[in-house]
């Protein structure tokens, strides 16, 4: 007997083997890679939305060959109920940009409404000539007929619950005041803006101004102010035009009836108590001049 012949090498076997071990490390490395993946947070390219702000919204109130007067709402809390009015541009020597849009755009956390109506006269020649040639009027006259026609209808027919006239001052003093006597919140208000910011109260010999915005909307039941600022035509905002404007959204507008009806009752009060007095004055006058000597009647 004898051994038999070893096999030989079979090439075959062998590349069946490399294939399947290749298949292998292929399966475990895609499935390590499918693990890692998933566990790798996705990024999310799109852009967060900004903020949700105030939209202010733009409408014309009036154009014709006077100008053009803008209401810009949307200032402050849209959804409160008490509703401010600020006045730009009457009785401007030229057209000329004003801080107090810019100063109340970044006004934070008012708690009141606020609109600000911005009047902007027509000028057939020159911007820095005050006198129109078409109609001869000047831009004083059209910024008023302007405000006349136009602002006051639309502030009293929207029942705002106050306005404020603005004007720039050449001097050096800014000052707030009330063209009329009859009106108590206004006067109310006026007292507010002089104990809390650095504005005092004066009021001026002459205002035509305030014959076509303050005294008709205070005829008409709308509170008004006039507010003469040295910063009106200031670069960027103002400092002093922004405390004004906090000194009125501090003013408790809600509660004020209940201050006239106090105030109203303790004058009545007051009134009522002098009248007593008086009568009891009189009443010992009385006894007095009609007692005479023990012989005489004494009239009770």
């Amino acid at each position: 007997m004898y051994d038999p012949e070893p096999r030989g090498f079979n090439p075959l076997r062998l590349i069946i083997i490399m294939v399947i071990a290749v298949v292998i490390i292929m399966g475990v490395t895609v499935a390590l890679n499918g693990n890692s993946s998933n566990n790798e947070p996705v990024e999310n390219n799109t852009t967060a939305p900004p903020a949700e702000v105030n939209p202010i919204e733009k409408s014309v109130v009036v154009n014709n060959s006077y100008g053009v007067v803008t209401k810009m709402s949307g200032y402050g809390n849209k959804t409160s109920d008490i509703h401010v009015a600020l006045i730009v541009g009457v009785d401007v020597k030229t057209p000329a940009s004003n801080v107090v849009v810019s100063t109340l755009e970044n006004s934070k956390n008012l708690k009141y409404a606020y609109d600000i109506y911005v009047i902007e006269p027509t000028n057939d020649t020159n911007i820095n000539n005050t006198t129109n040639n078409s109609n001869n009027l000047t831009l004083n006259n059209k910024t008023e007929a302007l405000a006349d026609e136009s602002v006051v209808p639309d502030i009293i027919s929207n029942n705002y619950n106050f306005s404020m006239d603005i004007h720039g001052v050449s001097d050096s003093n800014s000052f707030v005041f009330v063209p009329s006597e009859d009106t108590y919140t206004s006067k109310k208000v006026v007292t507010a803006i002089s104990n809390n910011t650095d504005v005092g109260v004066y009021t001026p010999s002459s205002y035509t101004y305030a014959r076509y915005v303050s005294i008709p909307l205070i005829s008409n039941n709308i509170p008004s102010v006039v507010y003469m600022t040295s910063q009106y035509n200031t670069n960027g905002t103002s400092s002093e035009i922004g405390d004004v404007i906090g000194a009125v959204d501090n003013f408790d507008f809600e509660h004020l009836d209940d201050s006239l009806n106090n105030t109203t009752t303790n004058d009545t009060s007051q009134n009522t108590s002098n009248v007593n007095s008086s009568n009891n004055n009189s009443s010992s006058d009385l006894n007095n001049s009609t007692q005479t000597d023990g012989n005489s009647e004494i009239i009770d």
